[in-house]
């Protein structure tokens, strides 16, 4: 800073914020009050909505969506399998070519 400069006034500090606010909208209500005793309280919002839903019992299989038409009589798709191998299972993806002719 050079010697002839002229000290900036310092202002008072910002307000500190405590507490849970949600920056789209109004500050958000705790869900637990604390409690009057001084215990440690733990409370969490609920995520119901993101929880798992049951699958349906069946299974409803559909056409292979990895199928693809190169051309009026070629077409190519991609398949998962799992097989042994030499006592391992190998997990692997298999490219398939169909040429009509």
């Amino acid at each position: 800073m050079p010697a002839d400069a002229v000290p900036v006034p310092i202002e008072a500090p910002a307000p500190v914020i405590t507490g849970r606010f949600n920056v789209l909208g109004p500050p958000v209500k705790p869900r637990c009050p604390p409690s009057p005793s001084g215990e440690i309280v733990v409370c969490a919002q609920d995520n119901e909505q993101f929880r798992l839903r049951p699958l349906p019992d069946r299974y409803e299989q559909k056409d292979d969506p990895l199928e693809l038409k190169l051309s009026e009589n070629a077409s190519a798709k991609a398949e998962v399998e799992r097989a042994g191998v030499g006592g391992f299972v190998s997990n692997r993806i298999m490219m398939k070519m169909k040429l009509k002719f």
